[in-house]
């Protein structure tokens, strides 16, 4: 057991007053304290209410009359940290405390863990190793879903009606492929994240194993109660891509151009012409090719201010096929127009904290 797992196993103690001192709010909780555990600092606000879970990224002071959790305080410390800094865009300050609580906390439930898988997420996203973020993406929604209740509304890159991650398209990586995950050992995963890991698998995959790929979502649509609409809008978007089925890659081409005219403006159409881009590159005729890049640079151009990284990720895709053609000033000049859109003090920064 590691040293944060033995510290971080919980105290009971009989029921004492206690104040917790937020960050986020300046009017200390007062209550009676129940328990402090992995995932934050439990309170009873009132006798005949279920404890209220602080997690630790919140929790800028305990007071406790015994003073048992003074041995949080370094902990607290260290995610409250690690929360801050990612909440004002210093990814890079963030990303190695978020690392040293991957083990303890990814695909466990709790608020303390979906804030660390959301906080990795964003920090290898804005690295630029989208296959490293799959992981938290993934486990983040085990750890929602195994609470109570969760208000997706209140994390920016979780959009609460097709419950996915706006930041983390599947769409074709120029890193290094990663070890594929082990879902199965994984506590209260279900049919839909193995749907959606298969469909992040299948956009990279090579072209002699995508049936297998697709037969396998196809299995996981089976097991499944219905297809939510985050569900369609994924496959829609592998398909796209790297259906090996020529019609069925139209199919779902088609049905992301309809989605552009009805929800145009908005992060569902920088996804669409995001898979319709990077679906046309991967054809043979240089002319699709091409028209792929005028998909992406809606992106660029008009769509820039939804989501920077995705901005540059379409730059990067359409700077690749005119560089690879001999074109490399018109690489360069879409290279630079994008980093121009997004150059602003509010592209990568939700709001200032003091750390």
């Amino acid at each position: 057991m590691s040293a944060v797992a033995a510290v971080m196993l919980g105290v009971l103690v009989a029921w004492a007053p206690a104040t917790v001192k937020r960050w986020a709010e300046q009017e200390p909780v007062v209550g009676e304290f129940v328990e402090a555990d992995a995932q934050g600092v439990h309170l009873r606000l009132q006798s005949d209410t279920i404890a209220t879970l602080i997690p630790w990224y919140d929790v800028e002071r305990v007071e406790l009359e015994n003073g048992t959790l003074a041995r949080y305080d370094r902990f607290a410390r260290q995610a409250w940290r690690a929360h801050a800094r990612a909440q004002r865009g210093d990814y890079q300050g963030a990303l190695p405390l978020y690392e040293s609580m991957r083990d303890e906390y990814l695909w466990k439930p709790g608020p303390q863990s979906m804030d660390v898988s959301i906080g990795l997420k964003r920090c290898l996203i804005n690295q630029g190793d989208r296959a490293q973020a799959i992981e938290p993406a993934l486990a983040w929604f085990v750890s929602s879903r195994m609470l109570a209740s969760v208000d997706a509304s209140g994390v920016s890159s979780v959009d609460a009606q097709t419950m996915l991650h706006t930041d983390l398209p599947p769409i074709r990586s120029s890193s290094a492929p990663t070890a594929p995950l082990d879902l199965d050992v994984q506590a209260g995963i279900t049919e839909r994240e193995r749907l959606l890991y298969a469909c992040f698998r299948l956009v990279d995959a090579p072209a002699e194993s995508r049936e297998s790929i697709v037969a396998e979502i196809e299995t996981h649509r089976r097991s499944m109660p219905a297809r939510d609409a985050g569900v369609v809008l994924f496959e829609q978007m592998a398909y796209a891509q790297a259906h090996p089925d020529r019609s069925k890659r139209n199919a779902a081409r088609d049905a992301l151009r309809r989605r552009c005219q009805t929800q145009h403006d908005t992060w569902i159409e920088v996804w669409a012409r995001l898979a319709i881009g990077a679906a046309l590159l991967n054809e043979p005729d240089r002319l699709r090719k091409d028209l792929g890049v005028v998909e992406l640079l809606h992106v660029i151009v008009r769509l820039h201010a939804i989501d920077p990284n995705l901005t540059m990720l379409a730059a990067e895709l359409a700077a690749g096929h005119l560089e690879s053609t001999g074109r490399a000033q018109w690489a360069t000049q879409i290279l630079h127009d994008a980093q121009r859109h997004i150059a602003s003090p509010l592209a990568s920064q939700e709001y200032q904290s003091n750390d």
